[in-house]
């Protein structure tokens, strides 16, 4: 690919970003009543421990692939289901 498409590409991705983290932040707001915002990219790979893959229709169309330890997958269950996990599921 030449230097131009490369450019081209980047200058896509940068315009669909802010989009993409909108969309993030509402679906959050909406099914979990909980307000989520983008980290900041560290160096060190986080270990993630639960993977949700949630797929995009339309015209940003695509997979958008979520990780998160333990403690954050139970929280996001409790605030979608509106229950407490039971002790023997911790």
């Amino acid at each position: 690919m030449s230097a131009a498409g490369r450019l081209a590409e980047r200058s896509q991705e940068e315009n669909w970003l802010p989009i993409l983290e909108l969309a993030v932040e509402e679906v959050f707001e909406i099914m979990l009543g909980c307000r989520v915002k983008p980290a900041a990219q560290c160096e060190q790979k986080p270990t993630a421990e639960f993977t949700a893959m949630v797929g995009m229709a339309g015209s940003p169309c695509g997979i958008l692939t979520v990780c998160c330890d333990a403690k954050t997958a139970r929280q996001v269950a409790k605030c979608r289901l509106g229950t407490q996990p039971t002790p023997k599921n911790r």
